[in-house]
């Protein structure tokens, strides 16, 4: 979770805000580097592809129901003032 925290989640962040990232794992073969960005659902671990699309989906989430409210408070206007 430290290596998403600070390697990932700002990458996340700078892509809502027009960024163009990229997250990839470089190294010796052997050393995690699949585990690290898959992880493993059996044992509960989740990796950094899973971890940032969540974030992705919650951040999604958050603007739509935003952007429905606006709309709904909008609509709610309208139809005083008729």
């Amino acid at each position: 979770m430290q290596i998403y925290d600070h390697a990932v989640r700002p990458l996340v962040d700078s892509a809502f805000q027009g960024a163009k990232v990229t997250c990839f794992a470089y190294g010796q073969t052997g050393s995690g580097k699949t585990f690290t960005m898959n992880g493993n659902a059996k044992m509960g671990v989740y990796g950094l592809y899973t971890l940032g699309a969540n974030d992705i989906f919650a951040y999604l989430a958050d603007v739509l129901s935003c952007l429905f409210l606006v709309k709904v408070q909008s609509s709610n206007c309208q139809t005083l003032i008729f």
